[in-house]
């Protein structure tokens, strides 16, 4: 493993939005086998403790790339955007209006008479929604431009609000369960 490789040499993937999950999980583990921190036990300290920085480096990329909305923010911070330095606040009103109205919908669920199928019906808009920006992103990425990059970003956005709510519905279904 080098330093100056990216999350996807790392694994030996192409630089691209769709990977394959099974190949990057036999390569992680075969990474892990050979660099653990407990192989090196009797290496040299400064050996050790490079072992350690190998294994902390290469959970981060595996954390990254096994998650569609962290590699999609990944590949952009590749093409030269990083999302996590973009402080603006712009977001098409149409998408934030079907983010307040999900969301009184998820209010709407706590106090339904049937909280579960309520939530279903909601997980499953979100599903698709996530899917369509997935496939959007997907298609913006491939033509390298900047506006098409700018939208693919817009893309990521709204795909983290979409990940937010899913977590919202699934701490609410948890809530529901504990009753």
């Amino acid at each position: 493993m080098s330093v100056s490789q990216n999350h996807f040499q790392l694994f030996g993937l192409a630089e691209q939005f769709d990977i394959d999950l099974n190949q990057l999980s036999r390569t992680y583990r075969n990474i892990q086998r050979n660099t653990h921190p407990d192989r090196h036990a009797h290496a040299s300290k400064r050996d050790q403790l490079l072992s350690m920085q190998y294994t902390a480096n290469i959970n981060e990329a595996y954390e990254t790339l096994s998650s569609p909305l962290k590699r999609a923010s990944y590949l952009l911070k590749l093409k030269g955007m990083d999302l996590s330095e973009d402080n603006s606040t712009n977001m098409d009103p149409a998408f934030l209006m079907q983010q307040i109205e999900l969301r009184e919908e998820l209010e709407t669920a706590r106090h339904s008479t049937d909280p579960e199928s309520a939530l279903e019906k909601i997980g499953s808009k979100l599903r698709e929604q996530l899917q369509d920006y997935e496939t959007l992103f997907r298609q913006q990425l491939a033509e390298i431009s900047p506006e098409t990059l700018d939208k693919a970003a817009e893309q990521v956005k709204k795909m983290q609000f979409i990940v937010k709510m899913q977590h919202e519905v699934e701490r609410l279904e948890e809530e529901l369960l504990d009753y």
